[in-house]
């Protein structure tokens, strides 16, 4: 239960001090939602589901920085995906990545979504292709890929 005393309200709007808890009180409150308030995670945002794009042993156009955009239609459908990719394997694994094998919010219809995916070539040579691949936020994703042997390729 709530007890009023009405000599300590007196006391403390007398010497102003009264003012300053409700300010304080206002500032741990903001200071509390802004913690609590989500970055802003781009392109991610939108996304309910996606499968990481991938390397399956095919080194030609690597290295590679590849730049997608994401046209979403009603019930966040994809309407298209374009990419500045060069070499085919490349443009068939965005299309597969960010359409056939993703899915988005359906409040998200509308948006064009613009997301980068980076091949490095790193480690030693392989016989097999070896891949292991990363997020960094809030829209790339980095395929980490060691050299195959020479095998044509």
């Amino acid at each position: 239960m709530f007890a009023f005393d009405l000599k300590e309200y007196l006391s403390l709007h007398s010497s102003g001090r009264l003012l300053q808890w409700p300010a304080v009180a206002l500032c741990l409150a903001c200071f509390g939602v802004a913690a609590q308030a989500p970055a802003d995670s781009g392109p991610m945002a939108c996304v309910r589901e996606v499968e990481a794009p991938r390397f399956l042993g095919d080194m030609r156009g690597l290295p590679a920085r590849v730049e997608v955009t994401v046209e979403l239609g009603a019930n966040g459908k994809v309407t298209s995906v374009t990419s500045n990719a060069a070499v085919g394997w490349i443009k068939a694994e965005m299309d597969l990545a960010f359409m056939t094998r993703a899915q988005y919010l359906d409040t998200c219809h509308g948006k064009k979504l613009k997301f980068v995916v980076s091949y490095l070539v790193e480690g030693s040579p392989t016989d097999k292709p070896i891949s292991q691949t990363t997020i960094r936020m809030p829209n790339e994703f980095v395929v980490r890929c060691n050299p195959m042997l020479s095998t044509g390729k």
